[in-house]
């Protein structure tokens, strides 16, 4: 699978193949918001999501910026894996 960040759409993406899915986010100077994921339906339940969320999540890290989970799949993807990644969030 291949992840790649497309900065003039405000998305991230992989792909594998022909078949892509994406999360588009709003980047300030200190904060990631994450606002929508998509993942084909015919993709949906290979882990897919949780792959392009860590590549997001990596990017915040590596870029020390704090993460606001707007979409509800990062959010549940955050609380699921609190312990990884509660450093960027708010409040941290």
């Amino acid at each position: 699978m291949e992840f790649r960040q497309e900065s003039a759409e405000n998305k991230f993406i992989a792909c594998d193949g022909d078949d892509c899915g994406y999360i588009k986010y709003r980047e300030t100077a200190d904060t990631l918001a994450v606002l929508s994921t998509f993942v084909p339906p015919e993709l949906r339940g290979g882990g897919r999501a949780a792959e392009l969320t860590r590549f997001a999540l990596g990017y915040a890290r590596d870029k020390g910026l704090k993460v606001e989970p707007v979409c509800s799949y990062t959010q549940l993807f955050l609380k699921r894996h609190k312990a990884e990644y509660a450093d960027l969030l708010r409040g941290a």
